[in-house]
């Protein structure tokens, strides 16, 4: 009898056999069989070259066998795999382009990403169970390893490449641009919570321990792999998976999210009018006309098309203080952007629009790198700022004020915490006004000083006029600090 032709995939397989002669008997049909037994539970070809362990070669001769139902029928849809549920077929292209354009909407403008894919863990489970179920029919078939049951890691590495493809990106584990991607499969739910009910999982002490972890989802990947690994075929058959059948419906895209780095935007601000806020406060019984943050951030979290921002300015004002001169340095962490970048024109545009807010305007308006915020947090501690406040003295004394305002060093005395007041000047108004014009450093508290704080803050103005006092007006003139970078 003439042997029977060989399939250009059994051609090239070699088989794990410990005779020759039965080697070269039983090769054909072995492999054929093999291939032929997983298309028919419709295992796509990408899974069974991992199956059954074929080298690229030997894959691609795979793929170019045709199904006779796909040359009969022009509409043939081919059924869902049942190892990895439509995941790894390359002939799958709606769920890549649905998982591209999800991204997409999600983040643009982006050069590299890195990629986290969570899949459902029904699919080690099933490779696992196929790839005894097929083996079990071929003693010649190579014995698994381990390597094999590696599925989640080859989906994701497929599925991670073939979205970088079509958004034209790089796939680096170093981006900073990070995409998470989960995929579930709602139709399988609790298929394979039944184990800890099997005959012959009921003596093994190691899957008694592991009956309490609660429910299919929550197991770990080495625990599934051990109890699909160990439970009897007998018991599987019972539970109608040996094999597991073809689901109707594949994986699905449940959530797709995107997290950019940041982007900073530095500026400074004048606030002109009082009952302005830094950020947005509410009070129970008490509103605020606005808050300098308001007046600002939105318009770049928009052009950025960011999720959220924060403001962080160099202290802050009181809601009834005025800030003058040069204004006060500040900037904005753009969180999550899916745009990263603009242009100098744009910045300008938002700077002019922001700025027909009259009482709060902004100037300097520019996109600084992340490692120049040390000069705020610097200047917290270093900066000096200057002030003109308007006090009410009760019974100014007759005295010689250009003497007795001089630098003093204030502090409240349980606290302990020392602040300098490096200039003092004041101006007569009338019996009962001045005006004071004084530098200090960074974290006085002018109102403090003037008034005294109930005698919790020494010396003050109080203390040195030998009367009482109290601030009824205060503004910033100025913030020395050097900011933004690129500015000066």
């Amino acid at each position: 009898m003439a042997d029977e032709p060989q399939s250009p995939v059994s051609k090239k397989m070699k088989l794990d056999c410990p005779d020759e002669a039965t080697a070269t008997v039983t090769e054909t049909p072995s492999i054929d069989a093999s291939v032929a037994e997983l298309r028919g539970i419709s295992t796509c070809d990408d899974c069974i070259a991992v199956l059954l362990q074929l080298d690229q070669e030997q894959a691609t001769a795979l793929k170019e066998i045709v199904q006779p139902e796909e040359q009969s029928e022009p509409t043939y849809t081919k059924p869902i795999c049942p190892i990895c549920l439509g995941t790894f077929t390359h002939g799958n292209t709606p769920l890549i382009e649905a998982l591209a354009d999800k991204v997409k909407e999600v983040a643009s403008g982006i050069t590299t990403c890195q990629i986290h894919l969570s899949l459902p863990k029904h699919i080690t489970a099933r490779q696992i169970i196929i790839s005894r179920w097929v083996r079990s029919k071929s003693a010649c078939l190579v014995p698994p390893t381990p390597e094999d049951f590696d599925y989640l890691t080859r989906v994701r590495d497929y599925l991670s490449q073939r979205i970088c493809q079509l958004l034209g990106v790089t796939l680096d584990t170093k981006s900073e641009v990070s995409i998470s991607i989960i995929l579930t499969c709602p139709q399988l739910g609790r298929q394979f919570e039944f184990p800890h009910k099997s005959p012959s999982m009921q003596k093994n002490p190691q899957a008694k321990r592991m009956f309490k972890m609660g429910p299919f989802n929550s197991w770990s990947i080495p625990n599934i792999q051990y109890l699909f690994t160990e439970i009897a075929p007998e018991d599987l058959q019972a539970q109608k998976c040996w094999p597991p059948n073809s689901p109707q419906t594949g994986v699905k895209v449940e959530q797709v999210k995107v997290k950019s780095p940041s982007v900073f935007i530095a500026g400074r601000y004048n606030k002109y009018a009082r009952g302005i806020t830094n950020t947005p406060l509410h009070i129970k019984g008490k509103s605020f006309i606005t808050s300098v943050s308001e007046q600002v951030a939105p318009a770049f979290e928009k052009a950025f098309e960011a999720t959220d921002h924060k403001f962080c300015s160099s202290g802050r004002e009181d809601v009834d203080v005025r800030m003058l001169g040069s204004g006060r340095p500040f900037y904005i962490e753009i969180l999550n952007p899916k745009v990263t970048s603009l242009s100098a024109d744009t910045i300008q545009n938002i700077q002019d629009e922001v700025n027909q807010y009259p009482h709060v305007q902004f100037h300097h308006l520019q996109i600084i790198d992340k490692s120049e915020l040390y000069r705020i947090k610097e200047g917290e501690e270093q900066k000096s700022k200057t002030y003109c406040a308007l006090v009410w003295v009760k019974d100014l004394p007759n005295i010689d004020l250009a003497e007795k305002l001089k630098p003093y060093e204030a502090g409240r005395a349980h606290l302990t915490r020392s602040k300098r007041v490096l200039s003092l000047k004041a101006e007569i108004i009338d019996t009962h006004f001045i005006q004071l014009t004084l530098a200090t450093v960074a974290g006085t508290y002018i109102k403090e000083f003037v008034h005294g704080d109930c005698a919790r803050t020494t010396p003050s103005l109080a203390t040195i006029l030998g009367c009482t006092t109290d601030i009824l007006l205060l503004d910033v003139l100025t913030v020395d600090l050097e900011w933004p970078p690129s500015h000066h």
